[in-house]
């Protein structure tokens, strides 16, 4: 059953009138009756239809890569292959929870993918009148800067507490 299943499958690529390209090249020896037996499905069928499945993987590719489980729509990430700004980002914990986040972003123009692994410097905190206060991450050297989906102008404010460190408010 197979084998006639092969020959059938030969015989209706080779009557097929969009494809007159294999009947073609089988009756000026282009392509040999042996190789005729070995080639798939795929390798017979037109160029019309050739171009049709690869348009079709494509578009599943492109589809399963902005598939996402929601995610932020920002400019401050560059794809580093299409050098565009329009990106969405996603942050987990895929690590212990003492570790920072890890940042998914995925670029919206070619769907290129990557991760940041962000690690964020602690500043000292300098004494104001009102307690401690730490700069913001932004004016931290190796902090969270222009480019980070964090960046804020927060600031840490450190009250002295019971002496155990401060309280943070």
């Amino acid at each position: 059953m197979k084998y006639r299943n092969r020959v059938r499958s030969r015989i209706s690529n080779l009557k097929d009138p969009k494809n007159p390209s294999l009947r073609r090249n089988v009756l000026c020896g282009a392509i040999l009756p042996s190789l005729i037996a070995r080639m798939t499905a795929e390798e017979m069928a037109s160029d019309e239809l050739k171009e049709l499945r690869n348009a079709m993987t494509q578009e599943a590719i492109r589809e399963h890569q902005m598939a996402k489980t929601g995610g932020t729509v920002t400019d401050l990430f560059q794809c580093g292959k299409c050098k565009k700004k329009n990106c969405t980002y996603n942050q987990v914990q895929t690590r212990s929870a003492d570790e920072p986040m890890t940042t998914f972003v995925l670029c919206n123009e070619c769907g290129n993918r990557w991760k940041v692994c962000a690690r964020l410097r602690v500043p000292q905190p300098t004494p104001s009148p009102r307690g401690f206060v730490a700069e913001p991450p932004s004016a931290v050297p190796g902090g969270l800067g222009e480019g980070s989906p964090s960046a804020s102008p927060a600031v840490l404010l450190m009250v002295p507490g019971d002496g155990a460190g401060g309280d943070v408010v």
